[in-house]
């Protein structure tokens, strides 16, 4: 063997990046340009969104001079091409191309085409960095490193992703304060950004391995050289992170997960430190700021949400909320936290600590509630539905169970995420399935509470498992929608039973294995998102062929939803305050053939109510008139399973390309944002 063309540095040098300085100048030249690139991207969607909110500002402006103005309807040349532009790229990002929904199948659905857009940017930068001039010819004075360098570009595009992958991991972090993008729709990224990680360290590692091979000294530079070991020691904890980090292995104990999580990731962070030169290790440091950038401010804020005055002179501060629990039908608890002394906005949810169902648990479920108040809402309460499942759920259930309830001392952190602005769009349209109502009715509230919007219409849909569950927020759409029926928005309430209920004795009755048509024996019914819980839901019930109804083209008719062997009805918002009972003061009680004045069967007796059975709502139905009879541009607001959203996000993709939204048609823009129940 030619030893000629080996450089024996290999073996002082190893994986520790060019010790001698070698391919430095360029691959720290090239790391930079990594953050800077990602620096304009935060910059730009930075500005999309001071924009955005310009926009919003001077749409509400214009309606309020103008009543009968459509701000959102593009008025000139630019305003068109602007239109057109955004809608060419929503057509392009919302569809999902494929998703599988079996309990265990599920977990390998690609990522939304939007998605997969951004996956494929990043690669293109990655592989560019790694392969740009760095196959040497024979010819070359430099060819004897002709494997190390590819091993230390590799190592340089390897370590500079580090700091990046566990900034997107922080739920407190700059990306989402500057751009409004929330850290859980910010996850996804992190999980993918690490994967590609996992595979730029192969290329890192596999090229020095191939010059050891091929000079016999494997053994040598392993034993030799600490840092070897420390390099592979952080490839296999990287891999172990991937592995657990799966959605399958997430669901089975996610307290258990976090934990190992947080431990691997330090160990990581320690091996890496120890395996690159001291001229690399500011990744490392700039990695372990980040994370206590998060912690500090989490902690301060923490402090401020649960550090209370007491009224009394001199009294020491209260820790903490009181909160009271009720057991609702179906194994709910809700939750009610009191004297609540900060704001949210609707679609926000909060991480709750209560010791006594489970020590150094936090959890996170979405507010059920708006800050400022309806008629039927106390403006300091906080407000959350939870499903029971296990641990901590399952505890908090049991104590609302009890006979006597005494208030539990809770703990908030939050509010978190970034909920779409919906006051400049003409229409709106909020689907909700099961628990999902908890995102889409406090929307709805906020819409009708705030008079600084834009809406002409407001369609909302609700699918429920069974009749119980409309009595959770009973009061609070009927409130919501005779404010805006005093306001002249037309509104348009849709709500969908699946499942036969023991009240609805007055109606047909089906086979039991025909009554719960949205359910999906292939989903679990065991994943919580933000406390938006997977019930057995399908999105076949509301799929997206295409089915005509029968009612009335104007997007302010009452057209009804029907669903085979199920009950659907269409209420009219100003006859559901004056029609519908009010719970008892003991709260929601079960509903029984005796009293069901909960439930959709007391409507049927009363004027202005229709129920159908027979066959399946579909989103045509649901979307489509609104949007044909839109003047301005709509917004589609759904929370539900994957299945639900994937249905809702192609559907809206045909219909936009159908009707050339902004494309010479006439037809307006529409804007989608799905809230899933499962990260």
């Amino acid at each position: 063997m030619d030893m000629s063309e080996m450089d024996m540095s290999g073996m002082s040098g190893g994986m520790d990046m060019g010790s001698n300085g070698l391919f430095k100048d360029v691959n720290m030249m090239l790391a930079r340009a990594y953050w800077y690139i990602i620096a304009s991207v935060v910059a730009l969607l930075s500005l999309l969104r001071v924009a955005r909110h310009l926009r919003t500002r001077w749409s509400i402006r214009t309606f309020s001079r103008r009543p009968d103005a459509v701000p959102s309807r593009p008025t000139n040349l630019l305003s068109q091409s602007l239109a057109t532009i955004t809608a060419i790229c929503r057509e392009m990002s919302y569809g999902q191309p494929l998703t599988f929904t079996g309990r265990f199948s599920k977990y390998f659905s690609p990522p939304s085409t939007g998605r997969i857009l951004i996956l494929s940017a990043y690669w293109i930068v990655l592989l560019s960095f790694l392969w740009t001039n760095v196959i040497l010819k024979p010819n070359d004075p430099l060819y004897g490193y002709k494997w190390e360098k590819v091993g230390f570009r590799a190592a340089w595009i390897s370590v500079t992703q580090v700091p990046f992958i566990v900034l997107l991991s922080c739920k407190l972090n700059p990306i989402s304060i500057l751009t409004g993008i929330s850290y859980e729709r910010l996850n996804w990224f992190h999980r993918w950004a690490a994967r590609t990680l996992f595979f730029t360290i192969i290329v890192h590692w596999s090229f020095f391995f191939r010059e050891w091979y091929i000079a016999n000294f494997v053994q040598l530079e392993i034993g030799m050289m600490p840092m070897v070991k420390f390099g592979f020691g952080t490839w296999a904890v990287l891999g172990w992170t991937i592995i657990t980090s799966w959605g399958y292995f997430r669901g089975m104990s996610y307290e258990i997960f976090v934990l190992q999580h947080l431990t691997a990731a330090g160990i990581f962070l320690w091996l890496l430190y120890s395996h690159v030169p001291v001229y690399a290790q500011y990744n490392v440091w700039m990695a372990i700021g980040f994370v206590v950038f998060d912690q500090v401010g989490r902690l301060s804020l923490n402090i401020i949400r649960n550090v209370n005055r007491s009224s009394g002179k001199g009294m020491m501060p209260n820790l903490g909320y009181r909160a009271h629990v009720e057991a609702l039908p179906g194994s709910f608890t809700k939750v009610t936290i009191n004297d609540v002394k900060f704001k949210w906005k609707a679609g926000q949810h909060v991480y709750i600590s209560i010791p006594r169902c489970g020590f150094m648990e936090a959890h996170p479920f979405t507010v059920a509630s708006v800050p400022d108040s309806l008629p039927s809402q106390d403006p300091q309460n906080l407000s959350l539905i939870i499903k029971s499942h296990g641990g901590f759920t399952k505890k908090l259930h049991a104590r609302a169970s009890q006979p006597e309830k005494q208030p539990l001392r809770a703990f908030v952190s939050g509010p978190w995420g970034y909920p779409p602005n919906l006051a400049s769009y003409e229409t709106l349209i909020l689907i909700a399935a099961s628990t999902g109502a908890t995102f889409t009715v406090p929307i709805l509230s906020e819409i009708a509470l705030s008079t600084e919007n834009c809406v002409r219409n407001v369609v909302f849909c609700w699918v429920c498992r069974d009749a119980s569950q409309i009595t959770w927020f009973q009061r609070e759409i009927s409130a919501a929608a005779q404010a805006l029926e005093a306001r002249g928005v037309s509104v348009t309430i849709k709500i969908v039973i699946t499942a036969c209920d023991p009240c609805l004795c007055n109606s047909k009755h089906a086979e039991p294995e025909q009554t719960a048509l949205l359910a999906s024996d292939n989903q679990s019914e065991g994943e919580i998102e933000k406390g938006v819980v997977k019930t057995h839901v399908s999105a076949k019930s509301i799929s997206s062929q295409s089915h005509s109804s029968s009612s009335d083209s104007s997007a302010t008719s009452s057209s009804s939803i029907s669903e085979k062997h199920g009950v659907s009805a269409t209420i009219s918002p100003s006859e559901m305050e004056s029609q519908t009972p009010k719970p008892p003061e003991s709260g929601l009680a079960n509903p029984t053939p005796k009293s069901c004045s909960f439930c959709l069967c007391s409507f049927k007796r009363r004027r202005g109510v229709s129920f159908t059975t027979g066959s399946r709502p579909t989103l045509d139905g649901v979307i489509r008139p609104a949007v044909e009879n839109a003047l301005g541009e709509t917004a589609v607001v759904a929370c539900g399973g994957r299945e639900l959203m994937a249905d809702v996000r192609n559907y809206v993709v045909r219909l936009s390309d159908e009707r050339a939204v902004h494309k010479g048609t006439g037809a307006q823009g529409i804007m989608l944002f799905t809230e899933m129940f499962d990260w």
